[in-house]
């Protein structure tokens, strides 16, 4: 009897050990998995970025040319301060852009790191579960190992 006790004390060991480093290595999974999503956000960000970008350039080239071909001198004052506005808002939605990009970025990294630490403290919670349950065992098996 004490023979099957002991492998089913020793099965229940490794499988609580088992059980630990899956949940380590789960954890290390799910941080890859956010950490290629945050590299592919921010990979996605700089394109949006620089079409609204371009996209922006185009318009004050059609302003340009439809005030020029008004017969307004690009050169007057109120032509620059056309540009300069159009300009100033083409800088605001490019930095709302990164913005964005750079919040979803940030969110998805910190996913990935509580992802990692989840899967270390599911490591140690196994691991200390099958110390204990192991030294439990041990101790119903061998009474004498208590001093009893």
């Amino acid at each position: 009897m004490c023979d099957i006790a002991t492998a089913g004390l020793i099965v229940s060991g490794v499988a609580g050990l088992s059980s630990a480093s899956q949940q380590r290595s789960i954890g290390k999974q799910n941080a890859a998995v956010a950490r290629a999503e945050a590299d592919q956000r921010a990979e996605i960000g700089r394109y949006e970025e620089r079409k609204s970008r371009n996209r922006m350039d185009r318009l004050i080239s059609q302003q340009r040319a439809q005030l020029s071909a008004r017969g307004v001198r690009l050169d007057s004052a109120s032509a620059l301060r056309l540009g300069e506005e159009a300009a100033a808002e083409r800088a605001i939605d490019a930095s709302a852009a990164r913005f964005n990009t750079d919040s979803q970025v940030n969110a998805l990294n910190t996913e990935a790191d509580l992802a990692e630490r989840r899967g270390r403290l599911g490591f140690l919670r196994g691991v200390a579960g099958t110390a204990s349950k192991s030294l439990t065992g041990s101790l119903q098996l061998w009474p004498e190992l208590a001093g009893a």
